[in-house]
Formats: structure tokens, C-alpha cells, sequence
């Protein structure tokens, strides 16, 4: 295991970024502007999911081999390919591919607006996805929540290190200290709670544990 061991818990918060910008998504679809705000941001943050992994496996043996199998699965999926494509042509050029919507009425009777993509540039990045834009980012959401718990679960003796993790909640508890109880924390009370985080009793989450809520999630 390197010295160095990059952090894994950088792929998780990124996870966890893209799904929230997609649960805010969600919520805005009378309003396309703010759709298109925030699919810029889930797009953006979907991105570094697999930027970060790169970033994290690049030192770890096996990884270049099974990323290449993952980026190859990636680019035969229309839709991965579409939403990477897009956000490129977003950031570089400020394009909206979000703009128009349709009312469609459900089975209980309620109406419901749901949105699809388009494209006002010259140079249409992709196919456009034939779904609309929420079930579009779903799909990719489940992608990379999948991408990542293959990960965890392949190189986690690479990644996760359960002294490392202990040392680093302690490094944080010292930090904080001064503001715990206004910095009156009894000095019996504080060793008990360092004494357990530095002992064998306290087991820090593995990788997929992190991520095991946005599993269930985007099943």
C-alpha cells in the first residue's frame, strides 16, 4: 500500500454533489432556467466523479486496465456520451440544451411538465437522448453510482485503510477541540473518546458503506 494513499472519500463527496444538483432538478420543473442552471451543475460535478477515480487509482495496480474497460462502457452509451459531450459545448460556449418542455397528463390524473433536451449550437454534440431530462440524468447517476461501487468494491485494500481513517477523525477531534464546549471538555472525558477512536472497537466505514444510501437510491 503507498505511503501516500490518495483518499477516497474525495470520489464519494463528488457522488454525492452530482445527486444533489439532481435532486434540485427535481424540484425546479415549471422553472427551465433554473433546470438548466442546475444540469450544468450535475453535469460538472457527474464529471469529476470519474476525474476524481482516476486521480485516486492512478498509483494503484490494476486500475489503468479496468478504467479502460469502464470508459469504453461509457463511450457505447448514448446517453454518457450525449451529457459529456453537452456540458463540454456548455462550458465552452455557454450553450442551454434544456429548452422546451411538454405537459403530459399521469395515470391519476395529474399534470405533470417534464422536459427534453435540444440543441441551439452549430454542432450538435451527440444524439440527443430520445427520454426526457430527468430520467436522462437519472440514468446517468445510476451509471456512476455503479461505476463507483465497482470501484470500492475491486480496489478497497488499495483505497481504505482502517488505522489511516482512525488517525485522521483524531487529527480532526484536536482540531476542534477548542470549540467543543466552548473548550471545557473535561480532559478524563476527552481521552475516554480518543482512547475508543484509536482502539480496535472503532470501525470506520468501508468505501461502499459511504455510498450504500445513493446505491439503494439508483437501483
Amino acid at each position: 500500500m503507498p505511503l501516500t494513499m490518495k483518499h477516497f472519500h474525495k470520489i464519494t463527496e463528488k457522488l454525492k454533489e452530482a445527486d444533489f444538483f439532481l435532486d434540485k432538478m427535481i424540484l425546479c420543473e415549471r422553472c427551465v432556467d433554473e433546470m438548466n442552471y442546475y444540469f450544468s451543475a450535475f453535469a460538472s460535478a457527474a464529471r469529476s466523479v470519474t476525474f476524481v477515480m482516476q486521480y485516486v487509482g492512478s498509483s494503484i495496480e490494476g486500475f489503468s486496465d479496468w478504467y479502460s474497460a469502464v470508459r469504453a462502457k461509457q463511450g457505447a452509451d448514448k446517453i454518457s456520451k450525449y451529457l459529456l459531450e453537452a456540458r463540454n459545448e456548455s462550458q465552452k460556449t455557454g450553450a442551454q440544451p434544456i429548452s422546451y418542455g411538454e405537459v403530459v397528463k399521469l395515470p391519476s390524473g395529474e399534470e405533470k411538465l417534464i422536459h427534453f433536451f435540444s440543441y441551439v449550437g452549430s454542432n450538435p454534440p451527440a444524439d440527443i437522448p430520445d427520454i426526457d431530462v430527468l430520467s436522462t440524468c437519472q440514468h446517468q447517476m445510476k451509471n456512476l453510482v455503479n461505476i463507483t461501487a465497482e470501484f470500492f468494491s475491486q480496489f478497497e485494500s488499495a483505497i481504505w485503510n482502517p488505522a489511516k481513517e482512525r488517525s485522521e477523525v483524531l487529527e480532526h477531534l484536536n482540531q476542534v477541540k477548542p470549540l467543543v464546549l466552548g473548550g471545557t471538555t473535561p480532559q478524563p472525558m476527552w481521552e475516554q473518546v480518543t482512547a475508543f477512536i484509536s482502539s480496535d472497537r472503532f470501525q470506520p466505514p468501508r468505501p461502499i458503506e459511504t455510498i450504500r444510501h445513493l446505491v439503494a437510491k439508483h437501483a
